[in-house]
């Protein structure tokens, strides 16, 4: 694989979004999850081989600053939906892991306009259970060993992506806290999810993929079913010997699905 794109940026209504970018055609739009902030992995070279990756980072993670009036996930989606907008971009194919798959749900049960096709990997967002019952692990309330089980199939496979915070370097760490509190400032309250989103996702109007880590400890299968079920002819697939991020965990798999999807004539509901 190349060395990763250096940052960029991207100015949209007043805010500079730092964002990596490589390849050329089509555009795909992809917004990370809380774990994987200002990332470019492997996924991201496979999908840029033809077609043009742009991958922002969300205000507040990565090490970059937080934005005026960018508070929510839905300040999120209006943010996005104007970058979209302000570069003339059309026919776009947006991705969007954990947090970003919510974000990206959100964009599109405002508007599918300028998109062509939607996926979704292990994406939070939505509640399906009683509201007693959790349907999103907290993996804030574990310690470093507990939370890369719960993020990965293979968790010493997890450590050497993620690293581990007990033996970061100090800017290292630094990062990975700040991550968790811009994770807080979007995502907490409701806890990782919008309480009217799942009965607005009949509102997504393009051909989606809802794309899942088999051994998911974060949110289940059954509810990136129930994700998919909720948006019309949604395709769900399994990614085998992956947990919550697949897309890290078996990038070659994860790019192979999202690939396929996105170059099919057709996108019905999966059997």
């Amino acid at each position: 694989m190349e060395p990763s794109p250096e940052p960029d940026r991207l100015d949209v209504r007043g805010h500079a979004l730092s964002a990596r970018a490589r390849g050329r055609g089509p555009v795909v739009l992809m917004l990370h999850g809380a774990q994987d902030a200002g990332r470019w992995s492997p996924c991201h070279d496979l999908l840029s081989q033809e077609r043009r990756v742009v991958a922002p980072v969300h205000p507040g993670f990565a090490a970059t600053p937080r934005a005026s009036g960018i508070e929510t996930v839905e300040d999120l989606a209006y943010l996005y939906l104007d970058l979209v907008e302000a570069n003339g971009w059309r026919d776009v194919h947006l991705v969007g892991a954990g947090l970003g798959g919510w974000i990206a749900a959100e964009m599109l049960v405002r508007s599918c306009a300028r998109f062509a096709r939607l996926v979704l990997i292990d994406a939070v967002g939505i509640k399906i259970s009683p509201p007693d019952m959790p349907d999103i692990l907290d993996t804030y309330a574990m310690g470093p060993d507990d939370r890369l089980r719960a993020l990965f199939r293979d968790a010493e496979a997890g450590r050497r992506i993620l690293g581990d915070p007990r033996h970061m370097v100090e800017a290292a760490l630094d990062r990975y806290l700040h991550d968790e509190e811009a994770d807080a400032l979007y995502a907490w309250k409701p806890f990782q999810h919008n309480p009217s989103l799942h009965r607005r996702l009949y509102r997504i109007g393009v051909p989606t993929l809802v794309l899942w880590g088999e051994n998911d400890r974060v949110v289940s299968t059954g509810y990136g079913r129930a994700f998919a079920a909720a948006i019309p002819g949604a395709r769900f697939e399994i990614v085998l010997g992956a947990g919550h991020l697949p897309h890290l965990e078996r990038p070659e798999a994860a790019a192979a699905a999202i690939a396929g999807f996105l170059t099919a004539p057709s996108a019905g509901r999966a059997r």
